[in-house]
């Protein structure tokens, strides 16, 4: 692909993945909808 750092390589594989814009996409949705997990709910979850 003509790029040079690792990272960037990466990032162009998951911005041409579907399953990943599939993913991305549904978490957006439920986001909207009010169906995220906050920061606070994980950490008191995993006791962090």
């Amino acid at each position: 692909m003509g790029l040079e750092d690792p990272e960037d390589w990466w990032e162009e594989l998951l911005l041409h993945n579907p399953k990943f814009l599939s993913r991305v996409a549904q978490a957006r949705k439920d986001l909207r909808e009010g169906k995220g997990v906050s920061i606070e709910e994980i950490r008191a979850k995993y006791e962090v």
